[in-house]
């Protein structure tokens, strides 16, 4: 069974209403408004939705935020993830970090 998608290096940030990532010393800060639109496109793996339209999607959100000291592949890495739900998050997480490649 596959792990909750808010998983390990992820925590509450110390408002209610913010996410934290936290790996390799950077801390990517979340608002809430960002976390409600990944959730409200999540990508689930049906027969019906477009996977493609939704990587274009997701990563032009992504491209909204700016962190100091993270490039934008880094964010895309810590926060695509977010943004997939059942079979979708299933199948990421079980195959694990050897997706992506490049």
């Amino acid at each position: 069974m596959a792990e909750p998608i808010l998983s390990n290096n992820m925590e509450k940030a110390p408002t209610e209403s913010n996410l934290s990532i936290i790996s390799n010393d950077i801390n990517i800060e979340l608002n809430m408004e960002f976390l409600m639109e990944l959730i409200n496109n999540m990508y689930h793996g049906t027969y019906n939705e477009d996977v493609v339209e939704h990587i274009a999607k997701a990563l032009k959100m992504v491209d909204l935020i700016y962190v100091s000291g993270a490039d934008s592949h880094q964010l895309q890495m810590k926060v695509f993830p977010l943004s997939l739900g059942d079979d979708a998050n299933e199948w990421w997480i079980s195959d694990g970090d050897r997706k992506i490649t490049t």
